[in-house]
């Protein structure tokens, strides 16, 4: 099963509409032969995380494929990002960026983790 997450919330200094999520990540499946399912869509509150915390804890999600619109939708994460990557490799089987053609698994935390804090940090830097 694969999950998809979107976020109308601002990524750096623009939002991006829920249509052009869609193309980018309906092109990511069948790039990686995914099978696209609509995403869930995260609340447009700052800050808020509500329904990626919600997957995680989902245990029907458990072995799945999360595919993130990009890496950019946890600019205004409020806490320690580096506290997510166990939570996301405990449930699902690969975390995926579509924008930026990125695919991680249990394995590749630190890879993953450092491309969390550079592409994170260049932003916040930026805008």
């Amino acid at each position: 099963m694969n999950v998809l997450y979107t976020s109308m919330r601002p990524m750096g200094t623009m939002r991006i509409s829920s249509r052009n999520q869609n193309i980018c990540l309906r092109s990511f499946c069948n790039k990686h032969n995914m099978v696209f399912s609509l995403p869930i869509p995260e609340f447009v509150y700052p800050n808020c995380f509500v329904q990626l915390f919600n997957i995680i804890k989902s245990s029907s999600y458990k072995g799945s494929n999360l595919v993130f619109y990009s890496v950019h939708q946890f600019t205004d994460y409020p806490g320690d990002i580096s506290t997510i990557s166990d939570s996301l490799f405990d449930t699902f089987f690969t975390v995926n960026f579509a924008l930026e053609d990125q695919s991680f698994t249990k394995g590749q935390v630190s890879d993953f983790m450092d491309f969390l804090l550079i592409n994170i940090t260049s932003l916040r830097i930026t805008h």
